[in-house]
């Protein structure tokens, strides 16, 4: 059992083991980036759960670094719904910031490509 995500004619499938170190990854990045921009201890770096517990006011510290679309990564459901253009716009942005697009892992890059066609083709990312 496994995550899948389709937008127009891109597909990303995997595991809900890989989906959650994929996540887990990002929110370790995000949290060592705004330890490094100044913020002091913001977000559990370590719980997918705890970002779909956040304040306004911490969201929108998120969305002041660039790292919006950290919430709307690991905040959405896992089985069923869909990413909005603008999540997947929130969710590119993130990546951008956090990862070097020349050292991103194949795995990573695709999740990248399908995010980035659904903002760009104004287009839901489905999940199933």
């Amino acid at each position: 059992m496994g995550i899948d995500l389709t937008c127009g004619n891109k597909e990303f499938s995997c595991s809900y083991y890989n989906w959650n170190n994929l996540r887990e990854d990002a929110i370790r990045t995000s949290a060592e980036y705004m330890h490094n921009s100044g913020y002091k201890k913001l977000i559990n770096a370590y719980d997918v759960n705890y970002i779909g517990n956040l304040t306004i006011d911490d969201i929108n510290i998120l969305r002041n670094l660039g790292l919006g679309g950290l919430h709307a990564l690991c905040a959405q459901f896992d089985c069923e719904g869909y990413y909005t253009p603008g999540n997947s716009m929130d969710i590119c942005i993130l990546f951008d910031i956090l990862y070097n697009e020349n050292t991103r892992s194949k795995h990573l890059q695709e999740l990248y490509d399908i995010f980035e066609y659904s903002w760009t083709n104004k287009e839901l990312v489905i999940i199933s």
